[in-house]
């Protein structure tokens, strides 16, 4: 059973011994870059073959960032607008949620979705990845959508699980935001994805 949602438990700092300082590690940064908001997988792309690593990026002089195609002065703001607090916060929720952070280096990260135009950076998992949920079904509706609309998408969704196909969803409902994993046995696979 598996929920991605938008919101590791690895350590929140490293310590280097000789220098007596901070070192983020590499899924920090790619979660502090994730929490900007507007760099996803092309503009992070971008980055990475300028600065090399994600933690580059969050030291790079803002100056420096715009220099980089698709990277203007708003976004370049953002991440120097970035605060450790919000980083410790997120680490915070993530723990507290039981969920786990996957990068696209993990040998977990799904395979089909690796291989889309513009995969997300990180997986917040809840739960695990199974062989199983290779197999699986987008449904993309409405952000307005009617009763009717939903009520239908519940349905495909219900009946395309009992027949073992993983649900992908954009987002988690809100009734479901807090509530545990569906029982195993009503055959309800879902994934849900943040947007951001």
């Amino acid at each position: 059973m598996v929920y991605l949602a938008g919101v590791c438990e690895e350590n929140l700092t490293n310590t280097h011994p000789e220098a007596g300082e901070n070192l983020m590690t590499e899924v920090e940064a790619l979660v502090s870059l994730n929490m900007v908001g507007e760099i996803g997988t092309i503009r992070l792309k971008r980055l990475l073959a300028y600065f090399g690593q994600p933690e580059n990026i969050l030291k790079a002089p803002q100056e420096k960032l715009t220099v980089v195609f698709g990277i203007g002065e708003k976004i370049a703001q953002k991440i120097h607008a970035l605060k450790k607090e919000n980083l410790e916060k997120e680490f915070a929720l993530v723990k507290k949620l039981g969920l786990k952070i996957i990068t696209q280096d993990d040998q977990v990260y799904p395979e089909n979705l690796k291989n889309i135009y513009d995969p997300p950076m990180l997986l917040y998992v809840k739960g695990e990845l199974k062989p199983e949920d290779k197999l699986s079904m987008a449904i993309v509706g409405s952000r307005r959508a009617s009763f009717y609309g939903l009520s239908c998408a519940e349905k495909f969704a219900s009946d395309l699980a009992g027949k073992g196909i993983t649900i992908v969803s954009a987002r988690v409902p809100p009734a479901l935001e807090q509530a545990p994993p569906p029982e195993e046995n009503r055959g309800e696979f879902r994934i849900w994805l943040d947007e951001s």
